[in-house]
C-alpha cells in the first residue's frame, strides 16, 4: 500500500512538472510594432512596452525584445526556477538599447532586480542613465541564479553630490 501511494505521488508530481513546463513560452516586445493589447506570441502580435511585458512573463518564459531604442526603466518582480529560468533578451541579431535619456530618477537603475532568482538578462545595450545614484543593472536582496550575459553598459553617470551634474 505504501509503495503504491509513493508511486502515485511520484506520478502526480511528474505530471504537474510536465504541465508547468509546457506553459513556458516565448513572447515578443516591440516599441515600434507592438501594442499592449496584443497577445505577445509573435513579432507581429508583440507587446509594446518592456515593463508590461516583464510583468506578463514568468518561470521558463523567454521575452525576446525586438530591435529598437526603448526609453524605459524596468523592475523585475517575477522569478524563474533553477530548471526554468526567466529569460529577458534581445532577439538574436537585433540591437536593443535601453536608454535613460529624459527618464525620471526613480527608480535609480535602468533594470532593477530585488529579491528574485533565476533570471537571465542578455544582449542588451544600457546607456544614458545620468543622475544621483544612477545605475545600469541593480541586483540586490535575496537573489540567486541571476545571469547577466553579453550586455553592454555605458554612459551611466553617478554623483554623490546632489548639487553636482553627474557625468559618466
Amino acid at each position: 500500500m505504501a509503495m503504491t501511494l509513493t508511486r502515485l505521488i511520484l506520478v502526480v508530481a511528474l505530471a504537474l512538472a510536465s504541465i508547468a513546463h509546457s506553459w513556458a513560452g516565448t513572447y515578443f516586445v516591440s516599441n515600434t510594432l507592438g501594442s499592449n493589447t496584443n497577445d505577445g506570441l509573435s513579432d507581429t502580435t508583440a507587446w509594446e512596452t518592456l515593463q508590461f511585458s516583464v510583468n506578463k512573463i514568468g518561470a521558463g518564459d523567454t521575452l525576446l525584445i525586438l530591435a529598437g531604442t526603448y526609453f524605459e526603466k524596468i523592475s523585475i518582480d517575477t522569478f524563474g526556477t533553477m530548471s526554468n529560468p526567466m529569460v529577458i533578451r534581445n532577439r538574436p541579431g537585433d540591437e536593443v538599447v535601453l536608454d535613460g535619456t529624459g527618464l525620471a530618477t526613480v527608480p535609480e537603475a535602468m533594470i532593477s532586480v530585488f529579491d528574485q532568482s533565476y533570471i537571465v538578462i542578455q544582449g542588451l545595450i544600457i546607456r544614458n542613465n545620468r543622475h544621483q545614484d544612477a545605475q545600469g543593472i541593480l541586483v540586490e536582496g535575496n537573489c540567486q541564479g541571476i545571469h547577466l550575459l553579453g550586455n553592454e553598459i555605458h554612459d551611466i553617470g553617478f554623483s554623490s553630490d546632489s548639487s553636482a551634474d553627474p557625468t559618466p
